[in-house]
Protein backbone atom coordinates (compact mmCIF):
# COMPACT_ATOMS: atom_id res chain seq x y z
CA UNK A 1 0.00 0.00 0.00
CA UNK A 2 2.75 2.47 0.65
CA UNK A 3 4.65 1.84 -2.66
CA UNK A 4 0.70 2.41 -4.15
CA UNK A 5 0.46 5.51 -2.19
CA UNK A 6 4.40 6.49 -3.70
CA UNK A 7 3.43 5.93 -6.52
CA UNK A 8 -0.19 7.56 -7.43
CA UNK A 9 1.02 10.97 -5.13
CA UNK A 10 3.73 11.24 -8.17
CA UNK A 11 1.20 11.28 -10.45
CA UNK A 12 -0.01 14.52 -8.80
CA UNK A 13 3.24 16.08 -8.16
CA UNK A 14 4.06 18.51 -10.79
CA UNK A 15 7.77 19.70 -10.15
CA UNK A 16 8.08 24.30 -10.09
CA UNK A 17 8.07 25.45 -13.55
CA UNK A 18 11.90 26.41 -14.78
CA UNK A 19 12.43 29.69 -17.12
CA UNK A 20 13.64 28.98 -20.84
CA UNK A 21 17.09 30.29 -20.20
CA UNK A 22 17.96 28.38 -17.27
CA UNK A 23 20.53 25.34 -17.80
CA UNK A 24 18.61 22.92 -16.66
CA UNK A 25 15.87 23.65 -18.93
CA UNK A 26 17.66 23.14 -22.06
CA UNK A 27 19.54 20.47 -20.98
CA UNK A 28 16.13 18.81 -20.24
CA UNK A 29 15.41 20.03 -23.78
CA UNK A 30 18.52 18.58 -25.23
CA UNK A 31 19.74 15.25 -23.74
CA UNK A 32 21.03 14.19 -27.51
CA UNK A 33 23.93 15.60 -28.86
CA UNK A 34 23.41 17.90 -31.79
CA UNK A 35 26.16 16.04 -34.61
CA UNK A 36 27.91 12.78 -34.96
CA UNK A 37 30.67 12.35 -37.35
CA UNK A 38 31.80 8.78 -37.87
CA UNK A 39 35.47 8.56 -37.13
CA UNK A 40 36.51 5.23 -37.94
CA UNK A 41 40.47 4.97 -36.66
CA UNK A 42 40.42 7.33 -34.41
CA UNK A 43 43.50 7.71 -31.81
CA UNK A 44 43.16 5.85 -28.64
CA UNK A 45 45.80 7.17 -26.88
CA UNK A 46 44.14 8.94 -24.20
CA UNK A 47 46.62 11.59 -24.46
CA UNK A 48 45.77 12.56 -28.07
CA UNK A 49 43.79 15.38 -29.59
CA UNK A 50 42.54 14.08 -32.84
CA UNK A 51 39.93 16.99 -33.05
CA UNK A 52 40.05 20.49 -33.88
CA UNK A 53 38.02 23.49 -34.38
CA UNK A 54 38.54 26.31 -36.83
CA UNK A 55 37.62 30.17 -37.46
CA UNK A 56 35.93 28.78 -39.98
CA UNK A 57 33.49 26.49 -38.58
CA UNK A 58 34.90 23.60 -39.68
CA UNK A 59 35.47 20.54 -37.47
CA UNK A 60 38.12 18.03 -38.35
CA UNK A 61 39.12 14.72 -37.17
CA UNK A 62 42.30 12.69 -37.26
CA UNK A 63 41.75 9.20 -38.40
CA UNK A 64 44.91 7.22 -38.35
CA UNK A 65 46.52 8.96 -41.30
CA UNK A 66 43.93 10.64 -42.42
CA UNK A 67 42.47 13.95 -41.32
CA UNK A 68 38.97 14.57 -42.61
CA UNK A 69 36.70 18.36 -42.05
CA UNK A 70 33.18 19.19 -42.07
CA UNK A 71 32.00 22.14 -42.42
CA UNK A 72 28.85 23.19 -40.25
CA UNK A 73 28.12 26.13 -42.67
CA UNK A 74 26.87 23.75 -45.18
CA UNK A 75 27.56 19.97 -44.07
CA UNK A 76 29.98 19.24 -46.42
CA UNK A 77 32.59 16.34 -45.16
CA UNK A 78 35.96 16.53 -47.26
CA UNK A 79 39.22 14.54 -46.94
CA UNK A 80 41.90 17.09 -46.22
CA UNK A 81 45.51 14.60 -46.13
CA UNK A 82 46.63 11.76 -45.92
CA UNK A 83 50.11 11.23 -43.72
CA UNK A 84 52.30 9.01 -45.89
CA UNK A 85 54.44 9.32 -42.66
CA UNK A 86 54.95 6.28 -40.31
CA UNK A 87 52.91 6.31 -37.28
CA UNK A 88 49.94 7.22 -36.90
CA UNK A 89 48.11 10.86 -35.95
CA UNK A 90 48.12 11.89 -32.25
CA UNK A 91 47.11 15.88 -32.59
CA UNK A 92 45.49 18.28 -35.06
CA UNK A 93 45.41 22.10 -34.59
CA UNK A 94 43.55 24.69 -36.85
CA UNK A 95 45.72 28.02 -37.09
CA UNK A 96 44.56 30.79 -36.42
CA UNK A 97 42.59 34.00 -38.02
CA UNK A 98 45.92 34.79 -39.80
CA UNK A 99 45.63 31.24 -41.69
CA UNK A 100 42.62 30.15 -40.66
CA UNK A 101 42.92 27.50 -43.54
CA UNK A 102 46.04 25.64 -42.44
CA UNK A 103 45.63 22.75 -40.42
CA UNK A 104 48.60 21.20 -38.50
CA UNK A 105 48.88 17.64 -37.99
CA UNK A 106 51.65 15.78 -35.35
CA UNK A 107 52.43 11.99 -35.17
CA UNK A 108 53.79 9.62 -32.67
CA UNK A 109 56.93 9.04 -34.40
CA UNK A 110 58.00 12.89 -34.47
CA UNK A 111 56.45 14.37 -37.75
CA UNK A 112 54.41 16.99 -38.48
CA UNK A 113 52.81 18.48 -41.16
CA UNK A 114 50.77 21.35 -42.29
CA UNK A 115 47.55 21.22 -45.10
CA UNK A 116 46.20 23.68 -46.49
CA UNK A 117 42.23 23.79 -46.84
CA UNK A 118 41.57 26.08 -49.58
CA UNK A 119 43.81 23.55 -51.99
CA UNK A 120 41.37 20.82 -50.86
CA UNK A 121 38.95 20.37 -54.51
CA UNK A 122 37.17 17.15 -53.10
CA UNK A 123 40.36 14.80 -52.41
CA UNK A 124 43.35 15.07 -50.69
CA UNK A 125 46.14 17.19 -50.78
CA UNK A 126 49.26 16.75 -50.65
CA UNK A 127 51.41 18.32 -46.97
CA UNK A 128 52.61 22.13 -47.90
CA UNK A 129 55.17 21.85 -44.87
CA UNK A 130 56.86 19.04 -43.03
CA UNK A 131 59.48 18.61 -40.07
CA UNK A 132 60.76 16.02 -38.29
CA UNK A 133 61.35 15.99 -34.72
CA UNK A 134 62.94 13.65 -33.69
CA UNK A 135 62.74 9.59 -33.81
CA UNK A 136 60.24 8.41 -31.72
CA UNK A 137 59.12 11.63 -30.46
CA UNK A 138 56.02 11.54 -30.10
CA UNK A 139 54.04 14.83 -30.66
CA UNK A 140 51.25 15.89 -28.04
CA UNK A 141 50.32 19.07 -28.65
CA UNK A 142 50.33 22.25 -31.01
CA UNK A 143 49.20 25.76 -30.20
CA UNK A 144 49.29 28.44 -33.45
CA UNK A 145 50.62 31.87 -32.84
CA UNK A 146 49.91 33.61 -36.37
CA UNK A 147 52.74 32.25 -38.55
CA UNK A 148 54.53 30.51 -35.21
CA UNK A 149 53.45 26.95 -33.99
CA UNK A 150 54.59 25.71 -30.64
CA UNK A 151 55.08 22.07 -30.69
CA UNK A 152 55.12 20.00 -27.34
CA UNK A 153 56.61 16.70 -27.47
CA UNK A 154 58.10 13.47 -25.35
CA UNK A 155 60.79 13.88 -23.37
CA UNK A 156 59.50 17.41 -22.39
CA UNK A 157 60.84 19.02 -25.91
CA UNK A 158 59.02 22.28 -26.91
CA UNK A 159 59.94 24.02 -30.34
CA UNK A 160 58.80 26.99 -31.95
CA UNK A 161 58.54 26.82 -36.04
CA UNK A 162 58.06 29.89 -38.06
CA UNK A 163 55.97 28.27 -40.91
CA UNK A 164 57.80 30.76 -43.45
CA UNK A 165 61.31 29.61 -42.98
CA UNK A 166 62.14 25.93 -43.80
CA UNK A 167 64.82 25.68 -40.98
CA UNK A 168 63.61 24.67 -37.38
CA UNK A 169 63.52 27.38 -34.98
CA UNK A 170 63.88 27.84 -30.94
CA UNK A 171 64.10 24.65 -28.86
CA UNK A 172 63.19 24.56 -25.20
CA UNK A 173 63.54 21.81 -22.98
CA UNK A 174 63.27 22.66 -19.85
CA UNK A 175 60.32 20.10 -19.13
CA UNK A 176 61.47 16.69 -17.69
CA UNK A 177 58.27 14.74 -18.69
CA UNK A 178 55.95 14.86 -21.52
CA UNK A 179 54.38 18.26 -23.22
CA UNK A 180 50.71 17.65 -22.73
CA UNK A 181 49.42 20.95 -23.45
CA UNK A 182 50.46 24.73 -25.06
CA UNK A 183 48.85 27.60 -25.26
CA UNK A 184 49.33 31.25 -26.49
CA UNK A 185 48.30 34.63 -24.83
CA UNK A 186 46.52 36.46 -26.60
CA UNK A 187 48.97 39.32 -27.30
CA UNK A 188 51.11 36.29 -28.76
CA UNK A 189 53.92 37.14 -26.08
CA UNK A 190 53.73 33.99 -23.84
CA UNK A 191 53.41 30.83 -24.01
CA UNK A 192 52.20 28.47 -21.51
CA UNK A 193 53.26 24.73 -21.13
CA UNK A 194 52.35 22.06 -19.02
CA UNK A 195 53.72 18.51 -18.64
CA UNK A 196 52.70 15.07 -17.33
CA UNK A 197 53.95 15.79 -14.25
CA UNK A 198 51.52 18.79 -13.51
CA UNK A 199 54.23 21.26 -14.10
CA UNK A 200 53.14 24.64 -15.89
CA UNK A 201 55.30 26.81 -17.56
CA UNK A 202 55.07 30.48 -18.81
CA UNK A 203 57.57 31.43 -21.18
CA UNK A 204 58.52 34.72 -22.93
CA UNK A 205 58.53 34.46 -26.55
CA UNK A 206 60.59 37.43 -27.46
CA UNK A 207 63.60 36.57 -24.83
CA UNK A 208 62.81 32.52 -25.21
CA UNK A 209 63.23 31.89 -21.26
CA UNK A 210 61.23 30.80 -18.81
CA UNK A 211 59.58 33.31 -16.58
CA UNK A 212 60.39 31.90 -13.85
CA UNK A 213 63.81 32.78 -14.12
CA UNK A 214 62.70 35.99 -13.00
CA UNK A 215 59.44 35.79 -11.45
CA UNK A 216 57.57 32.94 -9.67
CA UNK A 217 55.07 31.09 -12.33
CA UNK A 218 56.32 27.55 -12.42
CA UNK A 219 52.76 25.67 -10.90
CA UNK A 220 52.85 22.02 -9.96
CA UNK A 221 49.76 20.40 -9.52
CA UNK A 222 49.67 17.56 -6.82
CA UNK A 223 45.95 17.46 -5.92
CA UNK A 224 45.83 21.46 -5.32
CA UNK A 225 47.68 23.83 -7.30
CA UNK A 226 51.01 25.55 -5.20
CA UNK A 227 53.35 28.24 -7.38
CA UNK A 228 56.78 27.32 -6.07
Amino acid sequence: MALLRRSASSLFHSPPPLHSSSVTENLNKRRQCVLTLDSPGIASDPEAFPISWSLNNCIAVACGRDVFYQSLDNKIVSHLGHSTLTGGLNVIEWAGKKCPNYLAAGNNHGWIQIWDATRNSGMPTKAIHTWFKGKDLAIKSISWNDDVMAVGADEGMISLVDIRTPDEGIKISQHRNTVLGLKWSTDGDFLASGDRYGLVYIWDKRAAKSLVDISPTKIRNQGSARVS
